[in-house]
């Protein structure tokens, strides 16, 4: 079952070419982002 499950969302994945730019962009983007949001400085 699960095994089927995996094939079915890598079949997906590999036919839509937005996904693979969202699964790598995202976090290379949260990454570069988040220093700047969680600044631990005290005004």
């Amino acid at each position: 079952m699960i095994k089927f499950l995996l094939e079915k969302e890598f079949k997906q994945l590999l036919r839509n070419s937005f996904l693979p730019k969202l699964i790598i962009g995202l976090p290379i983007m949260v990454l570069l982002v988040f220093p700047w949001v969680a600044n631990q400085e005290i005004k």
